[in-house]
């Protein structure tokens, strides 16, 4: 595992995430039963591989087939992939983990939101 040196500067860092094309920093709505594409919007995460995805809970699967790097935007790279949410998903707050090639992990606290039936 690499780990960087406690003063170097982090190169993985996402700063908006959002479906459709629009990116923010708000909670993205998914409902059980459904499947969303999520983009992302950072230095550094055309740098994690369709591996280097995890959410917190089993019940919301990433399809590594779809990892997708988009067209730039800002000079920041944008990346999507679908999101599977299972029909049995508690309604709640799930955080999305990235880690890079170099082992670099960062976290989306929250960035999904799972709302009731």
């Amino acid at each position: 595992v690499l780990v960087p040196p406690q003063n170097s500067l982090r190169s993985l860092r996402p700063r908006f995430f959002g479906a459709g094309g629009d990116l923010s920093t708000i909670a993205l709505p998914a409902t059980a039963g459904s499947s969303v594409t999520i983009f992302i919007e950072g230095p550094g995460v055309d740098q994690v591989p369709g591996n280097g995805f995890l959410i917190s809970s089993p019940f919301l699967t990433i399809d590594a087939s779809t990892l997708t790097l988009q067209q730039p935007r800002n000079s920041a790279p944008v990346i999507s992939f679908d999101v599977i949410v299972n029909e049995n998903v508690l309604p709640g707050d799930y955080t999305i983990r990235l880690q890079s090639n170099s082992g670099e992990v960062t976290y989306l606290v929250g960035a999904i939101t799972v709302e009731p039936k």
